[in-house]
């Protein structure tokens, strides 16, 4: 049948055909156009992560780009990015875009077995992806809370990697179920790929100028060595310096001196004075202090408290998770050790702190070596300084060329005036022969000793400028050089006058006691002699009384003069005893006064009372001692027929009294008061008259301080002199007195 238009007309079956073909090829075309938009998605999808990467040199904010282009392209409602650390088998949360605030704690750190899908994909190095809720393994708890925190359907995570380094993993959830075809998986391992190598490369640079920054900062701490001298400085430098270089919260420095005792010195950095007070005690370097110590390696952890040689912290002290501990090294020994706690923005320490820490560290071994050396000199300096401020004998050092003299005070206070920066002629000017001569120049010490020689204990004189002279032993050596040369002296002298003294007191007492016991002596034997005359070879004979009275006199004498320096002797060594009793002073001293006064001579004695004191605690006989004395004495320098005074009164200090003996006699020198009381010494005029031994008055002042008492004088030459003796009052029973609680300063 054909239609009017000629053509035949088709049949309902081929138009069915036809529609069908159009059906299918309407399906197919649609197909290719969805595939079509996937394929250019995905291409967007890399594009924008390739341009992301680009754009980005920082990690941190590479990773915030790579979170928000994948958030976009995928219109997904969470986006979550870690970076791995292969070594220690963790992943740190480094961005996310959504990430309910209660979920964050739980995903900032997991290990690559924890039950979340970014933790597979890491162990696994291959995309994970879970199409719905339904598809979600049990096990992976995380991922099922985090998927219905934000209402996902879909989750997908993508291991960020190259062929030998895993970056990092992406988690990305979406609202809707859906899968991933073939090439949207290509597509994920393609934008895996370029994430991998920016974030490789940023990190990378990152280390690197973390490490340029750190080496940088070491060089500056060995400049800001060099700076310090003092042990303590140098410490506290080097750890501040490690604290900074490896971004700790708290550092440390120990030396172990005692393995059994306490780091010391231990240098603390982080801490406050008061949180250091607080802690205590420094440690010892037992427990994980002690390994580096033992081992002498770096030791680093990620948490100190899961180390088996830890044995916990003090009360007090910071609790400290990362830790790094490495040893100071000088010539093979150990010099110290550092101690770094808690990572400040990390979990752990790194290679790279361990690394820039050791570099300081073997910079700061020579450091504290130094420091060390310092210390020392500077204390040999300080103990040589004080022992020569100190030293009686006068030293001074002389360089070779006379460009600089150095005195210490005995040296100054010998010569009468400064010796340092003396020119040559002014120095040698005080060197004198013992007789006060000018010394030869070649013969003077100093001179000698800087030829070379050594002089020993030269007798030679000091000249003052006043005029003076001062004996002096002077010793001379050279000071030699590395290569022996000399360059300088050391000369030592000691002011001998007192010795001096001594060898004319000794001469002069030998004649003194040569002349009294003499006398005694000849004229016992003169006596004796004259009697064995008269008996005639007789066996007996009528002795006359006179003869025997003088026998007995010179005998009386002569031990009187060996009692005087037998009380010499026990007061010098310390070991005169009293037998000391309450003594009604009045009573006891009219009573010697009425004995004693007959063998005076011509001295009338006169006696006044000024108030009553109290009893006194005496040992009467050493009383009656020490007021004989003082009577014979007042008596044998004042002129015939003059009167003594003696004077007893209650003292104004109320604890004692006051007995004053005043002759009008020849009176004391200025000059000879000072040494009044000193054994064998004997004024001017004593020594003319050429009587006693020089020990009445020592002995004096010794019994008078063995009481408890004080003795002191007041004289002026031609206006006669006055002894005044203090002595305490006997304790009332039951009262206690410190001893020497009564005393005060008097004149000798």
């Amino acid at each position: 049948m054909k239609s009017t238009s000629g053509e035949p007309d088709r049949s309902a079956p081929e138009l069915d055909k036809v529609a069908a073909l159009a059906k299918r090829v309407t399906r197919k075309a649609t197909a290719a156009v969805a595939e079509i938009e996937t394929t250019l998605k995905m291409a967007e999808v890399v594009s924008r992560i390739a341009s992301a990467v680009g754009q980005n040199t920082g990690a941190a904010r590479m990773v915030n780009a790579i979170v928000e282009q994948l958030t976009e392209a995928f219109d997904a409602c969470c986006a979550v990015m870690h970076l791995a650390d292969q070594e220690k088998q963790v992943l740190q949360l480094a961005g996310h875009h959504g990430l309910p605030p209660e979920l964050a704690p739980r995903l900032s750190r997991l290990e690559f077995d924890a039950p979340f899908l970014a933790s597979r994909a890491a162990s696994t190095r291959e995309i994970q992806v879970v199409p719905d809720r339904a598809h979600l393994d049990p096990e992976l708890v995380t991922a099922g809370d985090l998927l219905e925190s934000v209402g996902g359907q879909c989750i997908v995570s993508v291991p960020i990697q190259t062929r030998e380094l895993l970056v990092g993993v992406v988690t990305f959830v979406l609202p809707r179920a859906r899968s991933f075809s073939p090439d949207e998986v290509a597509t994920l391992e393609c934008v895996s790929s370029i994430a991998a190598v920016g974030l490789r490369n940023a990190l990378a640079h990152e280390a690197e100028r973390e490490l340029s920054r750190k080496l940088g900062a070491v060089s500056q701490a060995v400049l800001a060595f060099a700076r310090y001298r003092e042990l303590s400085v140098v410490l506290k430098s080097i750890v501040d310096q490690a604290r900074v270089i490896a971004n700790a919260r708290f550092a440390a420095l120990g030396v172990v001196t005692d393995w059994d005792q306490p780091f010391s010195p231990w240098v603390f950095s982080g801490l406050s004075k008061e949180d250091e007070a607080r802690i205590g005690r420094h440690p010892r370097p037992v427990g994980t202090l002690g390994e580096v110590v033992k081992t002498g390696r770096p030791l680093r952890i990620a948490d100190v408290r899961k180390h088996p040689a830890f044995r916990g912290w003090p009360e007090h002290h910071p609790d400290i998770t990362s830790f790094l501990a490495v040893p100071i090294i000088f010539n093979g020994k150990g010099a110290g050790n550092l101690y770094l706690g808690n990572r400040e923005g990390a979990e752990s320490f790194t290679v790279e702190d361990e690394q820039a820490v050791l570099v300081l560290a073997s910079h700061a071994g020579a450091a504290i070596e130094n420091a060390r050396l310092h210390d020392l000199v500077s204390a040999e300096r300080s103990r040589l300084a004080t022992i020569l401020e100190s030293s009686p004998h006068g030293i001074v050092y002389i360089e070779r060329d006379w460009r600089r003299v150095v005195s210490n005070p005995a040296a100054d206070a010998i010569a009468g005036e400064p010796l340092s920066g003396l020119s040559r002629e002014s120095y040698l000017a005080h060197v004198r022969n013992p007789d006060g001569s000018p010394m030869p120049t070649d013969q003077r010490p100093t001179i000698r000793a800087l030829r070379g020689e050594l002089v020993s204990r030269v007798e030679a004189a000091m000249a003052r400028p006043d005029g003076s002279v001062v004996p002096v032993l002077m010793s001379a050596a050279p000071v030699r050089g590395p290569g022996g040369e000399v360059t300088g002296a050391v000369v030592a002298f000691e002011d001998v006058s007192v010795l001096k003294e001594l060898e004319r007191l000794r001469e002069e007492f030998a004649s003194i006691v040569a002349h009294d016991l003499r006398n005694p002596v000849s004229s016992i034997l003169m006596n004796i002699e004259m009697l064995l005359r008269e008996a005639g070879g007789k066996e007996q004979l009528s002795v006359r009384v006179s003869s025997l009275e003088r026998v007995r006199r010179s005998a009386l004498r002569l031990g009187d003069m060996v009692k005087d320096l037998l009380d010499a002797s026990r007061i010098e060594v310390g070991r005169l005893t009293l037998e000391r009793k309450p003594v009604d002073a009045p009573q006891a001293v009219t009573a010697l006064l009425d004995q004693v006064g007959p063998t005076l001579g011509n001295h009338p004695l006169e006696l006044d009372l000024e108030g009553v004191p109290a009893p006194l605690s005496l040992d009467l006989v050493r009383f009656d001692q020490i007021l004989t004395n003082l009577l014979e004495h007042a008596a044998k320098y004042s002129p015939e027929g003059a009167p003594i005074r003696v004077l007893l009164r209650a003292a104004a200090d109320g604890r004692g009294a006051v007995i004053s003996v005043r002759d009008q006699g020849i009176g004391i020198a200025a000059e000879d008061l000072p040494r009044l009381f000193d054994r064998f010494y004997q004024a001017k005029r004593a020594r003319e008259k050429k009587t006693g031994l020089g020990l009445g008055l020592y002995i004096t002042k010794g019994l008078v301080e063995a009481h408890g008492g004080r003795i002191w004088v007041e004289s002026l030459p031609d206006r006669g002199s006055t002894f005044h003796v203090w002595l305490p009052y006997a304790e009332p029973p039951g009262a206690e007195r410190a001893m020497g609680e009564e005393e005060a300063p008097w004149q000798h």
